[in-house]
């Protein structure tokens, strides 16, 4: 993914990796957003992860493109 990231950014394009957990279960009990990216990029998104995601009083962010996955 970091090589993609790096492709597209080359392009003038930002890529943004957004893992998941909570099992089959997660949209019931609440799940878990990872989203991975370069600040800037994520903050504009912020939106659009704040509409899909359950009603929970805490947020985490990782700075870096596919540490959302680690």
């Amino acid at each position: 993914m970091l090589g993609r990231a790096a492709e597209l950014k080359a392009r003038g394009l930002h890529y943004v990796d957004v893992g998941t957990s909570g099992g089959i279960w997660g949209l019931e009990r609440g799940y878990c957003q990872m989203i991975g990216g370069e600040e800037a990029v994520v903050k504009r998104l912020d939106p659009i992860f704040a509409a899909l995601a359950p009603p929970v009083d805490s947020v985490a962010r990782t700075p870096e493109i596919y540490s959302g996955e680690i």
